[in-house]
């Protein structure tokens, strides 16, 4: 168990210096160097509703399985304009605004994100407004323009989910 803690201490040790060298010197952006384990897994797979399904009411489940496709659908959408690390900061991805709005709006797109022809309306007066304003875009940026497309159709969900 000992030998185990000090290699893991080495690996790690030897993995950040390689970063550090790679990234301030080669002007690399890199994560990791050696160990994958660096990065962070944040999301856990829970496609599976049936442990409290039972416990909710029908319209709520398929509230939830439609922001679910929603949200899965805007992640594949963000992730196919090939995300990228700001040059100032490591707290977030961006993408180019003009890259994602032709991805999710574009002629052929194959990306509806699961939203009304209202919403995606909202969604794309969002997109074409921030393509004019910013160079670059975040996920959580790119979910608070979808959250303001959807904010009618879950809205009420949130009071009856309270009571």
């Amino acid at each position: 168990y000992f030998l185990r803690s000090i290699y893991g201490m080495v690996v790690t040790m030897i993995d950040r210096l390689g970063v550090t060298v790679a990234n301030s010197i080669f002007r690399k952006r890199w994560l990791y160097f050696i160990d994958k384990g660096m990065c962070a897994k944040a999301y856990r797979d829970t496609s599976s509703l049936s442990v409290i399904e039972r416990q909710l009411p029908n319209a709520s489940v398929r509230s939830i399985r439609a922001a679910r496709k929603i949200a899965i659908d805007a992640e594949k959408a963000f992730q196919e304009c090939k995300p990228d690390f700001p040059l100032d900061h490591w707290h977030w991805r961006e993408v180019k605004t003009e890259t994602l709005e032709s991805k999710v709006t574009g002629q052929g797109s194959k990306f509806g994100i699961g939203l009304s022809e209202e919403e995606f309306q909202i969604l794309k007066e969002r997109l074409n407004w921030a393509k004019k304003r910013m160079e670059y875009m975040s996920y959580n940026r790119f979910c608070l323009f979808i959250g303001e497309a959807v904010h009618k159709r879950f809205g009420h969900s949130a009071n009856i989910a309270l009571r």
